[in-house]
């Protein structure tokens, strides 16, 4: 017997037949099925991401759409736009990211370890690091340094670098753990090892003040300028002397801490902020790791300190929960009571000074009545937005109320997945909030800025929106095309990209925030909101970059706009 193919079978499932059901559920989902339509016909126009023209805006606007020219002729660049962006625009110290795993369980694997000390934690502890990390495909990464720009290039070992610091930053001692699937060493004796490590010390505390943006290329040029002077006997010991210099300074850097023998699971000292812009990796490797043990040595806090031109932040954010999985943890992450004060004393997080300084202030927030206000509003307003307000939303059109933040245009990165042609790669809401402001009628102002936000978030996932074309369209270029439009345009690179940057990590303990050339005016960083605290409550981890007058008020924003998010900006 031949079935229509296109006749739904009249199954019954509880009374209900298949058909009757799936016109159910289409009913209940027609609104939602209708926006998705629309928006998946809707026409890509680049002028939506203007909302202020200008002469140079209007260069820029002409240069992007040659390129969108060029890309339908079929032209493509050899990057995606992001990362051929975070090239130009994340090379310096600031530009950096930070991800955090507490109260790891150092001696997981083994049945039973006594006469713990702090030489055998630090080895076992690097040990099991590199066991773990050659199964992590999202750290195989390495970085290429040339004068105007730093990629990334594919690394198949996994060399880590245990690094002593003295207090000014300068490096005291390296000793290496060198990836036995890498290259032996055969043709340098260890005396001659030894004086290779002394004089990377050497350079790398010559060349701590260099701006970031050519310091490793500087570093590795004075390494292998003294190594070539050096009187070899072979060509060979000069090939592997450059080689195991590249190792060094292409590995995973470590240092370490103890934390006082008095100290509670909860206490602040373990949740301070390393200096890492005074313990800095030499900047040809992916990850910079500031170990803190307790002072049994048998549980550790690992701050990641990450270079964001390779990876981004909910890649690696995975890539540590798997370690927390293998691991294991020594208990729950507490956070210290809120009801304790503490001065928030922003610290200086980028190599340069004065007034082109970055500094940055983390702290924790209870975030309950935001979320059980944006759970009411999800309940009132659905019907009308079609889509879930979204916890940034919430906070974007909050902060975009405040005197610190009102005008700003804001970019807040989402994460794409990877197809089978493309891989996973942030992608961009970029919106300016004051311009769906009214006055008049506060709720139809926001109603309007939720539904052109969820179309730009919803657009953007599909990978159709234009902040992700302009992306693409510019990927095209090189670089040093991106840098020069920088310097020569800087307001009309920000009507295109925003000043201020906003992001979130929803199950990341700690998020430390990074801060790019083109984000001016700061970056704001969330992690977990549900945090258990000291005294029983609930809290998230806010962290700010950004110019040094600017982070506390930024932090005083926050924190108005979460405790009592509506105020006078918002009736119903």
């Amino acid at each position: 017997m031949h079935k229509d193919k296109n006749k739904i079978p009249e199954v019954t499932t509880k009374g209900q037949s298949t058909e009757t059901m799936i016109k159910q559920l289409l009913h209940k989902n027609v609104e939602k099925i209708n926006r998705m339509a629309l928006l998946k016909i809707d026409k890509l126009k680049m002028r939506r991401l203007i909302d202020r023209w200008s002469p140079t805006v209007v260069i820029l606007f002409l240069f992007v759409k040659g390129l969108q020219f060029f890309k339908t002729m079929g032209f493509k660049g050899k990057e995606n736009g992001w990362r051929k962006a975070t090239r130009a625009y994340f090379r310096t110290e600031h530009s950096k990211f930070s991800l955090t795993v507490f109260k790891l369980d150092v001696w997981s694997d083994l049945r039973k370890k006594e006469n713990k000390n702090f030489a055998e934690a630090k080895r076992h502890l690097v040990e099991r690091l590199m066991l773990f990390f050659r199964e992590v495909r999202t750290v195989h990464w390495k970085l290429h340094w040339s004068r105007f720009s730093a990629r990334r290039e594919k690394r198949g070992i996994v060399d880590i670098v245990n690094c002593e610091f003295n207090d000014d930053g300068s490096i005291r001692h390296i000793e290496t753990f060198f990836d036995t699937q890498g290259e032996p060493m055969y043709y340098l004796a260890p005396d001659f090892i030894a004086r290779i490590n002394d004089n990377i010390v050497s350079m790398y505390n010559q060349t701590q003040q260099v701006r970031d943006r050519i310091r490793p290329w500087v570093l590795e040029y004075k390494i292998l300028k003294w190594l070539v002077s050096q009187k070899m006997s072979s060509k060979k010991i000069v090939g592997a002397g450059i080689r195991y210099v590249a190792r060094v300074l292409s590995a995973t850097f470590i240092h370490f801490e103890v934390l006082p023998a008095q100290c509670s699971p909860f206490d602040t000292r373990r949740f301070e902020d390393p200096d890492f812009i005074k313990r800095k990796h030499p900047g040809f490797g992916l990850l910079n790791i500031l170990c803190r043990f307790n002072a049994d040595y048998d549980e550790a806090d690992l701050w990641f300190q990450i270079h964001h031109i390779p990876v981004d932040g909910v890649p690696m954010q995975e890539a540590l929960q798997e370690l927390k999985n293998q691991w294991g943890v020594r208990g729950d992450l507490t956070f210290p009571s809120l009801s304790q004060k503490r001065s928030v004393v922003p610290k200086l997080c980028s190599t340069e000074k004065g007034e082109k300084g970055m500094y940055h202030a983390r702290e924790f927030i209870d975030f309950r009545s935001f979320l059980k206000k944006r759970k009411e509003l999800n309940e009132r307003y659905a019907t009308q937005l079609f889509e879930d307000i979204t916890v940034i939303s919430m906070l974007i059109w909050g902060l975009a109320h405040h005197p610190v933040f009102h005008d700003r245009k804001f970019i807040f990165p989402i994460d794409l997945a990877a197809s089978s042609d493309k891989e996973r790669v942030p992608g961009f809401v970029i919106i300016r909030p004051s311009m769906y402001v009214n006055k008049d009628d506060t709720l139809k102002g926001f109603l309007a800025f939720q539904r052109e936000f969820n179309r730009r978030l919803q657009s953007t996932k599909a990978r159709q929106g234009e902040s992700y074309e302009l992306l693409e369209a510019c990927a095209l270029t090189s670089p040093l095309v991106y840098g020069i439009t920088k310097k020569l345009m800087p307001a009309a690179v920000a009507e295109f990209f925003g000043t201020i940057g906003i992001t979130i990590i929803k199950d990341a303990d700690m998020f430390i925030a990074p801060f790019s050339d083109t984000h001016t005016d700061g970056f704001l960083a969330f992690g977990n909101f549900t945090v258990p605290t000291e005294d029983g409550g609930l809290a998230g981890a806010v962290s700010v970059r950004g110019p040094q007058e600017k982070v506390e008020d930024y932090l005083k924003a926050v924190r108005e706009v979460i405790s009592d998010w509506g105020g006078k900006y918002f009736k119903e």
